[in-house]
């Protein structure tokens, strides 16, 4: 079953599309046809559509993730990207700011955040995750 849209998303999506279109029935009518379905609502859609109408509509997520490199924490959490091949395609020897961005922006963030917002605890929780996710990765292979 796939993930279906969370709060924190609608709000993204209803300012993203409230900028092009005035009416509600005009947001919906260009989510439909986007989606290629019928829709009641944006709140029916699913968290990967959700993320392809937000990148189309040109959604920077890469603001989810920006890291201060003074802080080891962030750092760590660029390495275990790396580790992860979640690797810039123009410059493989960055971390892809944007995946991680979309991370933090999905249903798997459980806090609902942006890294700059994190706790130093919850940073904490969030590299227990990353990690967790390479363990199994290797796991699997």
């Amino acid at each position: 079953m796939a993930t279906a849209i969370k709060a924190h998303q609608i709000r993204i999506l209803q300012t993203l599309l409230s900028k092009r279109f005035r009416y509600r029935e005009a947001r919906l009518n260009f989510v439909c046809s986007f989606i290629g379905r019928e829709l009641p609502s944006t709140k029916n859609l699913t968290e990967d559509e959700f993320f392809a109408l937000a990148e189309h509509l040109g959604y920077k997520f890469e603001m989810y993730a920006y890291f201060d490199t003074q802080n080891k924490q962030h750092l760590k959490l660029l390495s275990l990207c790396h580790e992860l091949g979640w690797r810039d395609t123009s410059n493989p020897k960055y971390a892809d700011i944007k995946r991680l961005g979309k991370w933090f922006c999905s249903s798997k963030n459980p806090f609902k955040k942006s890294l700059q917002n994190l706790t130093p605890s919850e940073v904490g929780k969030v590299n227990n995750i990353f990690e967790k996710m390479l363990t199994q990765r290797y796991e699997r292979s």
